[in-house]
């Protein structure tokens, strides 16, 4: 990522340079109709889409949350661009996350904080929500965005079995591999639950091995 001049809100604005096997610009990228693109995460799709990890900011009535009706918000967002530069896909975390489990972090602007995004074998999404300590999986595949299945937070639709330490929070880096194996780097921050005070802060590497049918 190139560093970018700073947004009307004050933050970074990125551009994303893809280089050839010569390290010869190839192409420039910025998300489209966003006002941050970020340089978290970038991925170029077997079809040869570009995938960016980016942030969009707004202001929000966040009173649910005991603040104002007028707060700054910065949402996590997913964008696919084809190569002709039209947006094919578009994931906003305000539309498909519960922001009452991303209030540890940097609450509540950058609630959610996307950090990486992978494409899974079956060509839908792996995204990591560090402020959310949340994993999920998003439907790419059929353009909704709906969610697959999501791991942490406060009502996840897979539980956690058989993980002495019950949970994983303010992680980086999920993908999933092979026949359903879930690795994430687990930075051991920023939870939703008791580890922190039970358990002290360490990081560790984690692989879970996904049972849909289970749950």
């Amino acid at each position: 990522a190139l560093r970018g001049p700073r947004n009307e809100f004050g933050q970074l604005d990125n551009t994303i340079i893809v280089l050839g096997a010569n390290f010869q610009e190839e192409a420039s990228l910025k998300t489209i109709g966003l006002n941050h693109t970020d340089n978290h995460e970038f991925l170029i799709s077997p079809e040869g889409n570009f995938i960016l990890a980016s942030y969009n900011s707004s202001y929000r009535d966040m009173r649910p949350w005991g603040l104002s009706e007028s707060e700054l918000t910065r949402d996590s967002v997913i964008q696919e661009i084809n190569p002709e530069g039209e947006v094919v896909f578009e994931w906003n975390s305000w539309d498909h996350v519960d922001v009452s489990s991303c209030l540890n972090h940097r609450f509540p602007d950058d609630y959610a904080h996307l950090n990486s995004i992978q494409i899974a074998p079956d060509g839908n999404l792996i995204a990591s929500l560090r402020g959310c300590s949340m994993v999920l999986k998003i439907d790419r595949v059929s353009g909704t965005g709906s969610t697959i299945w999501d791991l942490g937070g406060l009502d996840p639709s897979l539980q956690i079995v058989g993980d002495s330490f019950i949970e994983f929070c303010g992680q980086h880096t999920a993908s999933e591999v092979g026949d359903r194996n879930l690795f994430i780097f687990d930075n051991g921050g920023y939870c939703n639950g008791a580890r922190e005070e039970t358990s002290g802060l360490f990081s560790r590497a984690l692989q879970y091995s996904l049972d849909l049918d289970a749950g």
